[in-house]
């Protein structure tokens, strides 16, 4: 699972660079993006983050169990 998410995040930093150098203009990154790039490489680092936080003792899913309980009481 993690090395999928690994190429996946090195194949969108390649698509984001090749965005950057075949354009014309040299506008700010970000303005150049697409906005489904955009999404996909939040999405990317967002499950990142979810992977690697149980190795440093913080378990975000554990987390969520105790909160939905919580969630239906509203």
């Amino acid at each position: 699972m993690i090395r999928i998410l690994i190429i996946s995040l090195i194949f969108v930093v390649f698509v984001w660079l090749f965005n950057n150098f075949s354009s014309k203009t040299k506008s700010p990154l970000s303005h150049k993006l697409n906005t489904i790039l955009k999404v996909i490489f939040f999405v990317l680092v967002f499950i990142a983050i979810i992977l690697i936080l149980p190795r440093f003792g913080f378990n975000p899913l554990a987390l969520v169990q105790k909160v939905l309980p919580l969630l239906g009481m509203l």
